[in-house]
């Protein structure tokens, strides 16, 4: 009897450490991350893990596909299966654009799953946005995450470089999973992220690295027309 209740005790606490770590999640491209009242007093406990973290293995780097964008100034390449499936950028040369791993028909088919029972589906782990905002005041990638409504429960910030621009990388603590890049280039701020969070990831270890590794800026193409928006579950 001792074991069970001490089972369903573990149970509850698990749950709440969930919403407290994934209650940031992003829909549909949208941010909501943890306010700084929530980030700054989460980072004195340490979570356990929830769950095993998956074993599984990036893609070979050969097999990568790239996907440029003169608009907001980037290119990147992801495992050939992956597309940009909604895009949004504004006459200022800023948006998001957001890749899946599945065809038109397969996000047509999620979406509708999704509206039927009215939640995000799980697959979503897979998707991956780049946000891109103006940054003519040049915010460092390190102030940029550190904003209030930008901080993440259980997380730390590494100084690094990618594609030779300066950069951080949010890291899940303990487990060591990357939780997003922010890359500083072309007077812009450059957020690589999952399209909603998990803890531990169930993608395999070192996914968002590979992908994040692989930006390159680009000459920013100048808008005489702004492309009409693509969302992710269409209109």
């Amino acid at each position: 009897m001792k074991q069970f209740k001490a089972y369903a005790l573990l149970l509850a606490v698990s749950a709440i450490l969930v919403v407290a770590v994934v209650g940031g999640s992003s829909v549909l491209g949208t941010s909501t991350l943890p306010g700084g009242a929530l980030a700054q007093a989460a980072a004195t406990k340490v979570p356990p893990a929830f769950r095993p973290a998956s074993s599984a293995t990036p893609v070979p780097a050969s097999a990568l596909v790239s996907h440029p964008e003169p608009f907001l100034g980037y290119s990147i390449s992801a495992p050939p299966t992956y597309r940009r499936a909604s895009s949004l950028i504004d006459g200022a040369n800023t948006g998001r654009d957001i890749y899946t791993p599945r065809t038109e028909q397969e996000d047509r088919d999620l979406c509708a799953r999704e509206l039927q029972h009215g939640t995000q589906s799980p697959e979503r782990v897979a998707d991956f946005r780049v946000g891109v905002y103006a940054n003519a005041a040049g915010i460092s990638p390190a102030a940029f995450a550190n904003t209030p409504n930008r901080l993440i429960a259980f997380t730390s910030i590494e100084s690094t470089a990618v594609g030779g621009y300066p950069a951080v990388r949010i890291v899940h603590q303990p487990s060591g999973d990357t939780a997003s890049f922010v890359i500083a280039a072309n007077g812009r701020l450059y957020e690589i992220s999952p399209l909603i969070y998990e803890q531990p990831t169930t993608q395999p270890k070192g996914w968002l690295d590979q992908i994040a590794s692989t930006f390159r800026a680009l000459p920013v193409q100048v808008i005489s027309n702004v492309p009409p928006a693509r969302s992710l579950c269409g209109s």
